[in-house]
């Protein structure tokens, strides 16, 4: 296995680590009153000691701690809880952690009047906050790929492909021309079948004569993310057809071998994709026996599961990054976005995501002011989802990139929407590949 030390050089992080434990940030009588679907601070005699931190807009804070710092809460607030009058109390929004547990969360300071709010038992043991501007317009400058129109999902002469398919046709369509077109280049390995006995599954490999990096590229873990899985597919198209001329996908070509399984959840690729019904559409998310295929990589209760890891280990060793293509239809989310875990380059993906939100103010698709706690920097997801157990076992560096597909956007299944998809994240995998590259 190879050692993570090379992914991460110490000004490479989206933040620069401060002690927050200082005087002038510590303030005694603070009390966190928390509810199941409120959270507020109230200010009452003898009550323990708190940190309070006014954030600056337009940054994402990271806070790390142990266990034993004794962190009971923390929320952000709109005013400063400081100034309360004994028995006032100000209602806030409460960081998702289990701080007996856990160790970080992440605040994004929103407004100009915003106050996180760290309520502590113990200050025996230090806390630290990280920080960084984010959305900088210097951010945005160099290549950019912007795909010719992608065609549509919706089948019949122009389509790229037809979201009625199953996993077998998508493959036939997309995949198999292109193993008889470059054989020495592309292999085909059949990975078992589904869950449900009925449907079989495949992984792709993609060798150039040298090269540099391995990617592993997985697509089709919920079915009904359609331009995610099809993304997929035509951006492996453009790596095989590249030439020099090409100098986003060219070196991708010569240089990075990808190990691909362009669909996870066989079976619901191959199940009815009724537009009109969303309740079916919700269902084939989840595999035949009716589970969420990407909670399942702690337990690996399903076969689908068994072999992604299976492919995946014949690699191990060698494999420096994966990434794994969703969609997200969240109506709160006015700017494609993706997780992170431990990214290879949290400053490449900070930079993609900040590209990506300009050209959606260009593109009209997107509000002046994002929700930026959609960008690049979470660093631990759980094992039950694919890309935690990638990290968590193997310590491959993996994002999950979703494009989203709500109402404020191109219908994903119109040439439009599909080319916004395939831009989404081309970016992400160029840029994360010319990374190694270099």
């Amino acid at each position: 296995m190879k050692k993570l030390s090379h992914y991460r050089i110490e000004e490479d992080g989206p933040f620069l680590p401060k002690e927050i434990f200082s005087q002038d940030l510590c303030c005694s009588g603070l009390t966190p009153v928390t509810a199941e679907e409120t959270c507020s601070v109230k200010s009452t005699p003898g009550a323990g000691d708190a940190f309070v931190l006014q954030g600056e807009y337009g940054k994402c804070y990271e806070v790390k701690f142990t266990p034993a710092s004794g962190v009971i809460a923390a929320m952000n607030v709109p005013t400063d809880p400081r100034c309360l009058a004994e028995g006032e109390s100000v209602e806030g929004t409460k960081m998702d952690c289990d701080y007996a547990t856990q160790n970080c969360f992440m605040y994004v300071c929103r407004s100009q009047q915003d106050y996180l709010v760290i309520c502590v038992s113990d200050k025996t043991a230090p806390i630290s906050i990280g920080e960084r501007t984010i959305l900088q317009g210097s951010d945005t400058v160099g290549d950019w790929f912007i795909p010719t129109p992608a065609g549509s999902l919706n089948g019949g002469d122009g389509a790229f492909g037809d979201h009625h398919w199953s996993a077998k046709q998508v493959m036939e369509n997309l995949y198999d021309p292109y193993l008889a077109k470059y054989p020495d280049y592309i292999t085909r390995t059949h990975l078992g079948k589904d869950q449900t006995g009925q449907y079989d599954m495949y992984g792709y490999v993609y060798t150039p004569a040298t090269y540099k990096t391995t990617f592993f590229l997985t697509g089709g873990v919920h079915a009904n993310e359609e331009s995610a899985y099809y993304s997929l597919a035509k951006l492996m198209q453009l790596i095989c057809d590249a030439t020099e001329e090409d100098t986003m996908f060219y070196p991708l070509r010569q240089n990075v071998r990808f190990v691909v399984i362009p669909v996870v959840n066989v079976w619901g690729v191959s199940q009815d994709h009724d537009r009109a019904n969303e309740e079916g559409r919700k269902r084939i998310r989840r595999n035949g026996e009716d589970v969420d295929l990407n909670r399942d990589f702690e337990d690996v209760s399903q076969q689908e599961t068994k072999n992604v890891l299976a492919f995946l280990k014949n690699f191990l060793g060698t494999v420096d990054f994966a990434m794994d293509f969703h969609n997200s239809g969240k109506e709160n989310c006015p700017l494609w976005y993706n997780f992170i875990n431990y990214a290879v380059n949290s400053q490449v993906n900070y930079k993609v995501t900040n590209h990506m939100y300009h050209r959606l103010m260009e593109l009209g698709l997107s509000e002046q002011t994002p929700n930026m706690e959609k960008i690049p920097g979470r660093y631990h997801k759980a094992s039950k989802y694919l890309e935690g157990r990638i990290w968590n076992e193997f310590g491959i560096p993996t994002i999950t990139v979703e494009h989203v597909v709500n109402s404020t956007f191109p219908d994903r299944f119109s040439e439009e929407g599909f080319t916004l998809g395939v831009e989404t994240y081309g970016n992400f995998l160029i840029q994360n590949a010319l990374f190694f590259i270099k």
